[in-house]
């Protein structure tokens, strides 16, 4: 049985454990900000495959499989109803839907938002601009994926995000972010400023197991040279009757 720990640094029990939304207000605000601007820059020229560095590619190639590991475990289908957290230009988004799943993709940024609606075409996925988390709260989903979503938030708010999610009672939750091995360079030089951007798996799930209802289900790690990422299946603990 997981026993609860001192956390590392930076992964302190945060002061609005009853009302986890309101808690990252602010953090919301300060990520649409940076993608709205120089880090949203970098970002896309690994999101739509433009690498131009060393780092760039290998991130290139390491998300498109983490991409294949999300499709594999989402189980796509007629009927599943997915939340793409965080959508960026869409392509996760569009390969569910191909797939069959009945998919909403959101972000933060509208000119990303728009870009992925233009590129899925009138039979795509659903693409909204605005906070993943208040789609959470207005609609029902099956599933929610989160790919590279939480290096977004600080690390006290990680475990956040992943309470306002489970407080919505998706079935599953499948998320994939950079873990503590990635080595610096490039990109994630920029990417990295002000906060740890790159996570302890061993830490991040030990506190989610202890503060959340979400149970890992399954794990799988990707690496591509200087990138490294850990893929989790995620399920709702659900109580008697519930």
């Amino acid at each position: 049985m997981l026993q609860r720990s001192t956390p590392e640094p930076g992964l302190e029990r945060d002061a609005h454990q009853d009302d986890p939304r309101a808690a990252l207000d602010a953090e919301v605000r300060e990520v649409r900000a940076a993608y709205e601007g120089a880090r949203g820059r970098d970002a896309a020229r690994v999101e739509r495959g433009a690498a131009e560095t060393w780092a760039e590619h290998n991130a290139v190639e390491g998300r498109r499989l983490v991409r294949e590991i999300v499709l594999e475990w989402v189980e796509p289908r007629a009927g599943l109803r997915v939340l793409d957290a965080g959508c960026g230009y869409g392509e996760l988004a569009r390969g569910l839907a191909a797939a069959g799943a009945e998919v909403t993709g959101v972000d933060l940024v509208e000119e990303r938002v728009a870009a992925a609606r233009a590129a899925a075409g009138p039979a795509g996925p659903t693409f909204a601009t605005g906070s993943f988390l208040d789609r959470l709260a207005a609609d029902r989903f099956d599933v929610v994926v989160l790919v590279e979503v939480l290096e977004d938030y600080s690390p006290a708010a990680r475990v956040t995000v992943l309470r306002a999610v489970a407080a919505a009672r998706p079935a599953r939750v499948v998320l994939a972010f950079r873990t503590a091995d990635t080595v610096r360079g490039g990109l994630w030089d920029r990417f990295g400023a002000g906060r740890a951007d790159r996570i302890h798996p061993i830490e991040l799930l030990r506190r989610v197991h202890v503060d959340t209802p979400l149970r890992q289900r399954r794990q799988r790690t990707v690496g591509v040279r200087n990138y490294r990422a850990q893929v989790g299946d995620l399920v709702l603990d659900r109580p008697p009757g519930g």
